[in-house]
């Protein structure tokens, strides 16, 4: 819930008043490395030592794999040349959260 309020309310403008680009972008990766990391702990748990069925373990790695897929490409929607730079800057921005809500209902 923390993470929303602050995506909501642009905290990360207040950062970057005092990190340089550089800084910011080791940060990002740190955080996106930490969230991967954390999504292939979850998925390694279904094939080790769980109780879910295969079926489901095999679902579960194909909608993580899906739903990747599907983020990286709506990231390069500014490249692309349909709709308006406003519209594509929307879509790479939000594409995740549009992927995450399709994915998982």
């Amino acid at each position: 819930m923390g993470l929303i309020v602050l995506a909501l309310s642009n905290a990360s403008k207040l950062i970057l008043r005092h990190m340089t680009l550089f800084s910011w972008g080791v940060v990002c990766v740190f955080i996106r490395l930490t969230f991967l990391w954390a999504a292939l702990e979850q998925l390694i748990h279904l094939f080790v030592g769980s109780v879910v069925t295969l079926d489901s373990a095999l679902l579960s790695l194909w909608l993580a794999t899906v739903t990747f897929f599907v983020s990286a490409f709506l990231s390069n929607a500014p490249r692309w040349h349909l709709f308006s730079h406003r519209t594509r800057s929307a879509v790479a921005d939000y594409g995740m959260v549009f992927v995450l809500l399709l994915f998982t209902g």
